[in-house]
C-alpha cells in the first residue's frame, strides 16, 4: 500500500509539473502572439462567411425577385467600388501599429452581421443590393487592414517573411477547414437551410464574432497588459 501511495503521489507530481511547464508555455506563447490574436481570429471566423455571402447571394436575389435583375452590375460595381476602398488604408499606416484596430474590428463585425440580416430578411431588392455593396466595401477595407496590422506586429525572431508567411498559411488553412464545417451543418448533411435561414446564420456568426471581440477586449483591460502592438 505504501509503495502504491508513493508511486500516485510520484506521478502526481509528474502530472502537476508537466501541467506547470505546459501551462507557462502557453502563457508566454500567448504573450508573444497576442497583438496578432484577436486579427487572426476575425480573419479565420469571417473569410469563409465572406466566401459564403458572395457564393450564395445569387441564389438569395432568385427568392427576392424572378424577374431579369441587375446580379452581374451590381456584383461589378461592387466589387470595383471595393477595390477603390482598398486603397485607402495606404494613407493609414500609423494607425495598423494603434490599438484603435481592435475597435474597428467590433464596429466592422457588428456592422456586417446587421447588413447580412437586412439582406436575409429583406424584401426590397434595392435594399438587398445596397446592402450587398456595403457589407462588400467594409470587409474589403477590414480585410487590407488586417494584413498590414498583421505584417507589423507579426514577431520577427525567425525572419519577419518567414513568420508572416507562416502566420497567414495558418489563418488560411482554418479559415478554409471552418468554411466546410459551416457549409456541412447549413447544408443538406444536417441542418438542410434554406437560402435566407443560411444568410441569417451567416449574420449570428459574424454578430457572435462581434461579441467575443468585445468580450475580449473587456477581459484584456482587467486581467491583462494593455495592448501593446
Amino acid at each position: 500500500r505504501e509503495v502504491g501511495a508513493e508511486q500516485a503521489q510520484a506521478g502526481w507530481r509528474g502530472w502537476r509539473d508537466c501541467w506547470s511547464v505546459g501551462h507557462g508555455r502557453a502563457v508566454s506563447m500567448l504573450e508573444k502572439y497576442r497583438p496578432i490574436l484577436r486579427l487572426s481570429v476575425w480573419f479565420i471566423v469571417t473569410l469563409p462567411v465572406h466566401t459564403l455571402v458572395v457564393t450564395y447571394y445569387q441564389v438569395l436575389i432568385a427568392t427576392v425577385s424572378s424577374v431579369e435583375t441587375y446580379n452581374g452590375s451590381v456584383i461589378a460595381g461592387a466589387y470595383v467600388l471595393a477595390a477603390l476602398v482598398t486603397l485607402l488604408p495606404s494613407r493609414m499606416e500609423h494607425y495598423f501599429e494603434s490599438d484603435s484596430v481592435h475597435i474597428l474590428l467590433v464596429v466592422a463585425s457588428t456592422t456586417c452581421g446587421i447588413l447580412i440580416f437586412t439582406m436575409a430578411l429583406s424584401v426590397n431588392l434595392s435594399m438587398v443590393y445596397t446592402s450587398f455593396i456595403l457589407y462588400h466595401c467594409i470587409f474589403e477595407f477590414v480585410l487590407t487592414v488586417i494584413y498590414a496590422a498583421i505584417a507589423k506586429r507579426v514577431p520577427a525572431s525567425s525572419g519577419q517573411k518567414k513568420s508572416f508567411a507562416m502566420t497567414f498559411s495558418f489563418n488560411i488553412f482554418l479559415a478554409l477547414s471552418l468554411q466546410v464545417l459551416i457549409q456541412l451543418i447549413i447544408g443538406k448533411q444536417a441542418l438542410a437551410l434554406d437560402i435566407r435561414s443560411q444568410f441569417l446564420c451567416f449574420g449570428m456568426i459574424v454578430l457572435a464574432l462581434a461579441f467575443g471581440m468585445v468580450s475580449s477586449l473587456l477581459f484584456s483591460s482587467c486581467h491583462f497588459l494593455p495592448l501593446a502592438s
